[in-house]
């Protein structure tokens, strides 16, 4: 289980949110390509900034993959090895 963290421009702010940044949960997939799958409420879209934080101790940067057009999901990328560190 991993925390999210996403903030955008408020110009560029979200139905779900007026000012521009949700948190939420998510779960890691696959740690060797550093896939979390989450909801479009923690990661609402990828115009923005996206922190993901693992066992409470690392915090590292991520991007929206995919967004599914039709249910609640979302696929975060980050950065694999971060991930190693933690095993």
């Amino acid at each position: 289980l991993v925390s999210i963290r996403f903030r955008t421009d408020r110009r560029m702010r979200m139905e779900s949110s007026y000012t521009g940044h949700a948190e939420g949960a998510g779960i890691l997939v696959d740690a060797e390509r550093g896939l979390v799958l989450t909801d479009r409420h923690s990661a609402p879209q990828s115009l923005g900034d996206v922190e993901v934080t693992l066992a409470g101790v690392a915090t590292v940067d991520a991007e929206v993959l995919f967004v599914h057009p039709l249910h609640n999901l979302v696929m975060l990328r980050c950065e694999p090895t971060a991930f190693g560190s933690l095993r």
